[in-house]
């Protein structure tokens, strides 16, 4: 303590004195501290730097990596989009019909590798965002396979290279899975194989290899006799396909280069295991790929891929059978759509139809024309200025009128993305169309439509409800009919004053009395609401709860009521069957 004091006080008198051996071991260590933490502090600069340079490294190789890219889509997407402009502006001259057959069909082949381009770009947005999902609904595998063979035997007719087709005979028409991912796999594999091979022979084999009640393990393999790899290649020995697309595609610069990394990728999502090693065999109803390569005898990819057998059940979207176009005929269509190109494609459809239809611009041109007019259907635009597609069917959803807010709505976008579906279904959208599509998806969808309506238009096309009930007894029908329409509608608008005025017990033998009633009329889902309703005031819910469900059987009489009014002019109109 004296020695500190001393010190301190030579300090302020500006005196030295000598430093003890403790202060110089103390000096000592901080001296060391000091020196490892400026060693340590030099070692984590150089690291940084290290890391700082291998980022920037990364960065200009992705940024190069993105400009290759760029480069690459501009390139391979202007080859089809020049013959899709240059033949369309040449038609006109083109007088004769073989040559005007010809260029319609390379317009329709290069539209259709764009549109796969397109696919293969977008999905690829998908995956690196994990966004990608599976859409499964039942399609036609044959016919798909079909287009394929159309699209491929057109794009070889240049190349001494055959396309041939198997399919085996155990393949059902109709599966149920996702068509376009599979579509993609078939479409990228197919193109690999059609860039490899200058000569000789491209051929997909389609078989069942197992079937398990609705499951199916359906084989895709596509061989080809292009150049192979050499068996001693040592990506080979990976487990993966992708090495071998890396390893192929550096054989050749053309293309994308993005198609094969998405087939693999679109196969593990389609529950596959991708696998390079032909050896391995796959899990029995798991789906995998393997590749067989020879330098001299080209290529043999087999994708196993589990479907599933469509047996009609349970499905919201049915495949409707080919209808003459005299139902069709009976549509009056309201078109949103403010794309003149697009409005003009609609009317060539729909006029070869002869489907009465009227354009408006809008949303709220849609609205006004929907107040004015009655419509069976209704096309919306999703991106339509002022009030777009999903604005637009909210106002509609929201009219007073029950024909009108019920009339059927498609959007139509041509966004893939999964959440414009999913809020179109939230907002009342009845289907969702993606554009471009093919005539025959409009048509198939307009039949469905159609054919709904035509069983709208014959109430009792099924008239087992009139012989149970009545005893096809049309009088006894028709006061029926009346009574409910003329006294029963206007009492249930009512239901809310009646808790108020006489409360739950009153409100509960009206909803039990009107049971029968509903079910005589064939409104089963009603008269189960009535019966909801009996059972919460008996036992005693609060008056909030009970209006919440008064409200919901007022909407849904809303709605039915034009339908049970037609039926009663039907069955006025009708002799007696016991007459």
């Amino acid at each position: 303590m004296k020695n500190n004091q001393t010190h301190q006080q030579d300090i302020i008198t500006g005196k030295s004195s000598p430093l003890s051996l403790e202060d110089l071991a103390h000096a000592y260590t901080e001296l060391q501290e000091n020196k490892m933490l400026i060693q340590h502090l030099t070692e984590q600069n150089k690291t940084l730097k290290k890391e700082l340079q291998a980022l920037k490294k990364n960065a200009n190789q992705a940024k190069q990596n993105q400009q290759n890219l760029l480069a690459n889509i501009s390139h391979e997407i202007r080859t089809p989009l020049h013959a899709i402009v240059g033949l369309s502006n040449s038609l006109k001259d083109i007088t004769d019909e073989n040559d005007r057959k010809e260029s319609i069909e390379i317009i329709e082949n290069s539209a259709f590798v764009l549109g796969a381009m397109i696919s293969n770009i977008l999905d690829t947005a998908k995956i690196d965002s994990r966004n990608v999902k599976l859409e499964a609904h039942p399609f036609n595998l044959k016919t798909l396979i079909k287009n394929l063979q159309t699209t491929f035997t057109y794009r070889l007719k240049n190349k001494p290279v055959e396309f041939k087709i198997e399919v085996d005979e155990n393949i059902p028409d109709l599966v149920e899975g996702d068509e376009q991912k599979l579509l993609h796999v078939l479409f990228n594999l197919l193109s690999n194989a059609e860039r490899f091979t200058e000569s000789g022979m491209i051929k997909l084999s389609v078989a069942v290899l197992k079937s398990l009640q609705d499951k199916i393990l359906t084989t895709f393999t596509i061989e080809d006799t292009g150049r192979g790899l050499s068996s001693d290649d040592p990506h080979l020995s990976h487990e993966r396909l992708e090495d071998y697309i890396e390893n192929r595609r550096k054989l050749n610069k053309e293309g994308l280069g993005l198609g094969l990394p998405i087939t693999s990728t679109l196969i593990k999502l389609l529950k596959g295991d991708v696998k390079i090693d032909s050896d391995n065999r796959p899990d029995p109803m798991e789906g995998s790929a393997t590749v067989e390569s020879n330098v001299n005898n080209g290529v043999k990819i087999t994708a196993v891929l589990p479907l599933k057998r469509y047996r009609g059940k349970n499905d919201e979207r049915k495949i409707v059978p080919a209808e003459d176009d005299t139902l069709l005929s009976t549509l009056n269509v309201l078109i949103a759509e403010d794309n003149n190109i697009n409005r003009k494609y609609f009317s060539i459809l729909l006029n070869k139809w002869g489907i009465h239809h009227t354009f408006v611009n809008n949303g709220n041109e849609a609205i006004e024309k929907i107040n004015t007019h009655d419509f069976d259907l209704v096309l919306l635009d999703i991106n339509m200025p002022e009030l777009d597609g999903f604005e637009t069917t909210e106002a509609i959803r929201k009219m007073e009128d029950a024909k009108k807010c019920s009339v059927p709505v498609i959007g139509v976008s041509a966004s893939v993305l999964t959440e414009y579906k999913i809020k179109g279904k939230k907002v009342g959208m009845n289907y969702f169309l993606s554009k471009p599509f093919k005539p025959e998806q409009l048509k198939e969808l307009l039949t469905e439509f159609a054919m709904k309506k035509q069983k709208e238009d014959d109430p009792f096309s099924n008239d087992n409800m009139l012989g149970e009930y009545f005893g096809n007894d049309y009088v006894a029908a028709a006061e029926i009919f009346k009574i409910f329409i003329e006294e029963s509608i206007p009492e249930i608008n009512n239901w809310e004053e009646l808790l108020q005025e006489k409360g739950t017990r009153e409100l509960g033998i009206r909803s039990h009395a009107l049971k029968s009633v509903l079910e005589m009329l064939g409104l089963s889902s009603l008269s189960e609401n009535c019966f909801e309703l009996e059972q919460a005031c008996a036992f005693g819910e609060a008056h909030n709860l009970l209006k919440e469900k008064i409200e919901h059987i007022k909407s849904e009489i809303k709605k039915t009521e034009p339908r049970i009014k037609k039926q009663y002019q039907f069955i006025s109109k009708m002799p007696n069957k016991n007459d």
